[in-house]
């Protein structure tokens, strides 16, 4: 039995505020952290998770805007670059990323798959632009980015 000081240790270090579900905040912020290495104008998105997330995220409302799931999620989080802000990104929604989201979403540039062999929290977001390809993935928790790459260099 975990002891009184063990789980308040527990609660400060797995609970983080967030604005909205955190499965489709999660996946914004992976395409947030890679958004952010680029000034170029992204063509493309792929994005990887694994089934939980997948499940979870993909009917989910995203706050600030009157779309739902993944697609909508990750193209936010690579307009907005703001991973700084963690899972309360998409408070930074304006008027002009919508319309670069709803563009990018409508050219069917932006997918999403299951990754079958990931049981844990992940997600892969792949930007493609005119000069780049970054990559970054998060895994564990919502939050732990373990991975950013842009152009072949690890970041």
């Amino acid at each position: 039995m975990l002891k009184k000081e063990e789980m308040i240790t527990l609660l400060k270090n797995d609970v983080v505020p967030a604005l909205g579900c955190t499965e489709p905040v999660c996946v914004a912020l992976c395409a947030a952290n890679a958004g952010k290495m680029t000034e170029n104008k992204i063509r493309s998105i792929e994005v990887e998770v694994n089934a939980g997330i997948y499940k979870n995220g993909m009917s989910a409302g995203i706050p600030g805007c009157d779309y739902v799931g993944l697609p909508y999620a990750a193209a936010l989080g690579a307009y907005l670059k703001n991973p700084e802000k963690g899972l309360e990104l998409l408070e930074d929604i304006t008027p002009e990323i919508l319309e670069q989201m709803k563009e990018l979403c409508g050219m069917a540039a932006v997918s999403v798959k299951i990754k079958e062999q990931e049981q844990g929290l992940y997600v892969k977001c792949k930007i493609k632009t005119e000069a780049d390809m970054i990559t970054s993935v998060i895994r564990g928790t919502h939050t732990n980015l373990v991975y950013l790459e842009k152009n072949g260099k690890i970041i």
